[in-house]
């Protein structure tokens, strides 16, 4: 038995689905949210930075209204091996990314979709799809159901209702990664003395190198107003075949390497977290995103940039739910396929093909094991001064027969990496 009929029924209070009622709202529709979390974001984990062009678009004015940690000025890489590590880092005032706790800025968008006038419901739990002739009519919460002209799925990247419902496959592990963090209290004065910012100014911070003990993706820090998020990301289909030991492990490898053990030095862990982050979109992407009485948004969909040196979640999330608003009524007179052909001629999704061979590139061991060594090799030879000192190109020369890398192979490499990232 129903018990109410909308417009809209949204499964998932992430950015995705806040955002799609945020805008169906605006537009006078009858939209119900329902999210299993305690909270609106509960459920939803990421590593920090979100990027700005998308929601200065869609909220403006959002600089003084969203719940922003720091602006992000300084971008850090870093490649590791042993104890040994090179960076590179760019800083500018001006910024193109903030950070922000995720839980806070799901509540903010809830309130403005809420003041919009959805209605969004927390620890509400959908278990099943309400099809009726294969087409999907609604949604069951426990014993009940909820009718809605337009089912829009936002459950984030551990899709377990569309798989189950038949709407979307059960992706490939080559294409999504477990993601583990933790976020240490430091306080804003220590943040800002140990890296080097000023009030509101934060830190993006990406490693590579060995201490994933050669399984793909790497680690990350973020600096948040009190506290840093640190984390590693590794390769499922890799993670299985090769990992030896708990995620957690890798993440102690990263936090005492010599480059961070003092930056993090008398912090206090107040909150871990683990989940499934898409790796590789295209792979991950159903084949339909839209169709009779559904459509599927945000990670759910796979419309998440991995460019190798960043990745773009949140921001892409909340796009794909300004188009589904944008492309609702036409769905609902029948066009079913017009979200997915949209969303697939959007910018959003030329960004996420253009960068489609970066995670197949990223896997290789060279670039973790070897090549980090390597470079490593070329500047200890450079600055390790007692005597004579070699010139850079006779650094290189030796540091490849050392570490037994053709120059060819290397220009190859460099090539490939140069191309897709």
């Amino acid at each position: 038995m129903s018990v109410g009929k909308f417009d809209a029924a949204i499964v998932g209070g992430g950015p995705a689905g806040l955002s799609a009622a945020y805008f169906l709202a605006k537009k006078g529709y009858q939209v119900i949210l329902m999210e299993k979390g305690r909270v609106l974001g509960s459920k939803n984990v990421y590593g920090g930075k979100v990027y700005a062009s998308i929601f200065k678009e869609l909220f403006p004015g959002f600089e003084k209204e969203a719940p922003i940690h720091r602006w992000v000025t300084k971008e850090i890489f870093s490649i590791l091996s042993g104890d040994d590590s090179t960076t590179f880092s760019y800083n500018s005032k001006d910024s193109t990314a903030f950070t922000a706790n995720l839980t806070e800025l799901c509540s903010w968008l809830g309130k403005k979709a809420e003041e919009a006038g959805a209605n969004i419901f927390t620890e509400t739990k959908v278990t099943s799809v309400y099809k009726e002739n294969n087409k999907v009519k609604g949604v069951y919460v426990g014993g009940e159901r909820v009718d809605a002209d337009l089912v829009v799925i936002a459950e984030g990247a551990n899709r377990l209702l569309s798989e189950r419902s038949g709407i979307a496959p059960t992706p490939p592990l080559s294409s999504i990664a477990l993601g583990y963090k933790e976020s240490v209290k430091l306080g804003e004065k220590t943040i800002q003395e140990r890296f080097n910012l000023d009030d509101r100014e934060g830190a993006s911070w990406m490693f590579l190198g060995d201490f994933t003990n050669g399984i793909p993706d790497g680690g990350f820090l973020y600096t948040f107003k009190d506290y840093v998020s640190v984390g590693v990301v590794l390769s499922l289909s890799e993670a299985t075949n090769i990992a030896d030991s708990h995620i957690t492990l890798f993440l102690e490898n990263l936090r005492n390497h010599p480059l961070l053990k003092n930056l993090i030095k008398g912090g206090e862990t107040i909150e871990y977290a683990s989940h499934l982050t898409i790796v590789s979109p295209l792979e991950y992407m159903p084949g339909k995103l839209s169709g009779e009485g559904y459509a599927i948004i945000g990670d759910t969909a796979g419309l998440l940039g991995n460019m190798g040196y960043t990745f773009r979640g949140v921001d892409f999330a909340a796009y794909s739910g300004y188009v589904l608003a944008e492309t609702f009524e036409k769905m609902r007179n029948g066009e079913w396929e017009s979200y997915d052909k949209t969303m697939r001629n959007t910018w959003v999704f030329n960004e996420i093909k253009r960068f489609s061979k970066v995670h197949e590139i990223m896997k290789q061991r060279r670039l973790l094991n070897v090549y980090p060594m390597l470079l490593n090799d070329i500047m200890m030879s450079i600055f390790h001064i007692e005597k004579s000192v070699p010139k850079v190109g006779d650094a290189a020369l030796e540091a490849l027969k050392k570490r037994r890398v053709s120059p060819i192979s290397l220009l190859s490499d460099t090539i490939k990496i140069s191309r897709e990232i």
